[in-house]
């Protein structure tokens, strides 16, 4: 049993999974028929009165699960919600681990573990775009069977190559076959990290835009950066205070776009062009943010009007605006009294503060909307989306290339017959073959509950 809703709406739906259900009669009244919904008054074990509730059944193999299924939909007053559970308890329900409806889905055969994966995947990715998401639940067998035609190629190379390299160890002294057997071996291993690397693109290309977007606040000390924040946030978030240098460490919000984009904003410590004459702290916060702005999807300059400047005046800075996404918001604009062109400037005073808020808020989600437009696009070609494949074939990448370097005469050709052994036990992992049921449960311990 778990809840399949989020705390504190106006509707909790609480789902009961197993064989026999029966025993929550006292609570809910006579089960509902199969496929029916029933209107129920929902009572304690002392009879008392609890809650309102719709009741659906589903009964197995037609389910989520592919057992016996029981949805309540109640109201979402938390402590009714709690009353109920402890009640379903008392009765004999255990509360579900997180994952663990999709893991008995996966067991009863009514997903496979790839598109409980998938499913896993959409819950973690707000930057996926509607189209991109529904694309990614129809993904379905076809795509899996893709997946695993790769993998059975690669499985096939890797066998002989094997026979190729224990040939050549074993008539070392014949040198010409010696030869054509490496080479031969060293062919098979090359389109094996052909493969094996396009697979890794693929994921790469999916996890970047399915990823929530990270904006970053960077300017001078005392740019003004902090103040942006705050009104980005409608209330005080970041310390503001005349004395540069004021934010040492980061500070994270998360907030939305106007089209409903959820994304990261990072004010970031004050950027100075040296760590000369810098304290030890402020150091480390310069290069914190530094650090950060290498991942960061967009880049909002904060800069003082009254000393403007085509660039950043920092090699490093300078290097990731030429390449990133950036928005550049001015400071102090009013005090020039319109002597100097600055373009499209949004001051963070007066009059001008709330349209330099919403022109982030929009550039942002600008951003987001191509983004998503080009992630929908790249999901086309993607073959890999899972994260746990995705780990299997990093490391079986790894082993293909120290392999290869074996055969190079990189390294010694003798430790090449345990790379491939466990080059071949990684594939096999990410076909879905030999998983021990604690390695499959692991999995599942990364799902919500609930799901």
């Amino acid at each position: 049993m778990a809840l399949a809703t989020a705390i504190g709406g106006p509707v909790a739906v609480l789902r009961v999974s197993g064989r026999d259900l029966s025993f929550l009669v006292p609570l809910i009244g006579t089960l509902p028929l199969p496929g029916e919904a029933k209107f129920r008054r929902l009572h304690s074990l002392d009879k008392h009165f609890l809650d309102e509730a719709v009741v659906l059944r589903f009964q197995a193999p037609h389910s989520f699960t592919g057992e016996d299924v029981i949805e309540i939909q109640g109201h979402g007053v938390p402590a009714l919600v709690e009353k109920i559970q402890e009640e379903a308890i008392a009765l004999g329900a255990i509360t579900a681990l997180p994952g663990e409806f999709s893991f008995r889905a996966v067991l009863n055969q009514k997903m496979t573990l790839e598109e409980a994966s998938r499913l896993q995947t959409l819950f973690a990715a707000e930057g996926l775009g509607a189209s991109a998401a529904s694309k990614l639940l129809s993904f379905g067998s076809s795509s899996d069977e893709s997946v695993n035609r790769i993998f059975q190629e690669a499985l096939t190379a890797v066998a002989a190559a094997r026979g190729r390299v224990e040939a050549a160890i074993d008539f070392a002294e014949a040198e010409d076959e010696q030869a054509h057997d490496i080479a031969s071996a060293e062919l098979r291993l090359l389109e094996v990290e052909r493969q094996l690397q396009g697979l890794l693109n693929s994921y790469e290309v999916f996890a970047r835009n399915a990823r929530t977007p990270t904006v970053i606040l960077f300017g001078k000390p005392n740019a003004g950066k902090s103040t942006l924040l705050n009104l980005l946030v409608g209330g005080t978030r970041s310390l503001v205070s005349p004395t540069a240098g004021t934010t040492r460490d980061y500070v994270e919000v998360h907030l939305r776009t106007p089209s409903g984009q959820s994304f990261r904003l990072l004010d970031t410590a004050g950027l100075r062009s040296s760590l000369q004459n810098v304290d030890g702290i402020e150091a480390a916060g310069m290069r914190l943010g530094l650090e950060m702005m290498e991942s960061a999807d967009v880049l909002v300059w904060v800069e003082d009007a009254r000393i403007p400047t085509k660039t950043f005046d920092h090699p490093q800075v300078d290097a990731l605006l030429a390449t990133k996404t950036h928005l550049k918001i001015y400071t102090h604009a009013d005090l020039l009294g319109g002597s100097q062109d600055l373009g499209q400037a949004y001051d963070l005073v007066g009059d001008q503060s709330p349209n330099a808020a919403r022109a982030v808020l929009d550039f942002v989600d600008q951003v987001c909307r191509t983004r998503r437009l080009d992630g929908d696009a790249a999901l086309e070609g993607a073959k890999l989306i899972s994260q746990r494949q995705e780990m299997l074939v990093r490391d079986a990448l790894g082993e293909t290339r120290e392999a290869l370097r074996c055969l190079r005469g990189e390294r010694s050709l003798e430790i090449i017959g345990d790379l491939l052994r466990q080059l071949d036990k990684h594939l096999r992992g990410a076909r879905g073959e030999a998983l021990t049921d604690d390695y499959i449960g692991q999995i599942f311990t990364q799902f919500c509950l609930g799901k």
